[in-house]
């Protein structure tokens, strides 16, 4: 029998996606106020944030065919990350991409 979402799994793995969001995003935003400079520290923060932003994205849109009543809030959503999806394959596959193999290579930032 094949596996299936449910609206309640999908909601769960969505609120975790958007809390770790604002976790890294206020130590992100906590840095910039202290005036500290790019560190690895953010650097790492960054990357994990867009590492949940694109999961959130994700998780969105599994939910969209799940709960019809939402599909507004979720589009909106949905259309504030266009490029998270791609970034965060960027930032994972660095490697794959300074050597000029990436998927979306034309896209790619080099001097990041």
């Amino acid at each position: 029998m094949p596996k299936m979402i449910t609206p309640a799994i999908a909601i769960s793995r969505l609120q975790k996606w958007l809390a770790a969001i604002l976790l890294q995003g206020n130590r992100l935003n906590a840095a910039v106020q202290k005036g500290q400079l790019a560190s690895l520290t953010q650097s790492i923060d960054a990357h994990f944030c867009v590492v949940a932003a694109a999961n959130a994205r994700t998780w969105a849109e599994e939910l969209l065919s799940l709960r019809l009543d939402l599909e507004s809030n979720l589009m909106t959503f949905i259309s504030t990350l266009p490029e998270a999806k791609d970034l965060r394959n960027m930032l994972e596959h660095d490697n794959e991409y300074l050597k000029g193999k990436g998927h979306r290579q034309s896209k790619h930032l080099k001097n990041t």
